[in-house]
């Protein structure tokens, strides 16, 4: 049998107390099982689960994608307006790596964005600025919660962060360590 990626429960178990998935190897590569929500995986690097990522789906509600994600040079857009009834995002640590341009504009029903150590960026432990490289948050009435980790978008020279009403933490990095996000922006 072929490894999982995506898992879609939308109305499973409802009338259960107690689930449990044990002894099956098929769920190793799993990092999230969502019941309830529509939810699709990417949990390996590979070209044909990023180019699955850059297309979307209206059905989706929460994304979550791994670690190491995408470091492809042709993949220089992450737009997620393609998504839109995504309501919860998490990317993995050192994703995405030759992105140029990151779009989150639009999503009305987006709550969460979480975004792992080095990713989005070609400077992993360091900085530097790059006019190409832009980052823009929009028009998201819902959004409460956006983080990141150290040295995410290291070397972006645009921030762009507009109605955000509901927004009410944005976390940039660690306070204890060099973190360098957006250091030019």
């Amino acid at each position: 049998m072929p490894s999982l990626t995506n898992v879609y429960l939308p109305a499973a178990f409802n009338y259960n107390d107690d689930n449990t998935v044990s002894g099956s190897s098929h769920f190793i590569l799993l990092s999230h099982i969502g019941i309830g929500d529509l939810i699709m995986l990417f949990p390996l690097p590979s070209y044909k689960y990023c180019m699955n990522v850059l297309q979307g789906s209206t059905r989706i509600t929460s994304l979550e994608i791994g670690k190491d994600a995408c470091p492809y040079k042709n993949v220089t857009v992450f737009d997620l307006n393609k998504y839109s009834k995504l309501k919860t995002v998490m990317i993995g640590h050192r994703s995405f790596y030759y992105v140029k341009e990151v779009k989150i504009i639009g999503l009305k029903q987006l709550e969460r964005v979480e975004i792992g150590d080095r990713s989005f960026t070609r400077y992993r432990n360091s900085y530097d600025k790059d006019p190409n490289r832009h980052f823009y948050l929009k028009d998201c009435p819902k959004l409460k919660s956006l983080k990141m980790g150290r040295f995410s978008f290291s070397d972006y020279s645009v921030i762009e962060i507009e109605n955000v009403d509901a927004l009410e933490s944005i976390v940039m990095g660690d306070l204890e360590k060099e973190s360098d996000n957006f250091a030019y922006a």
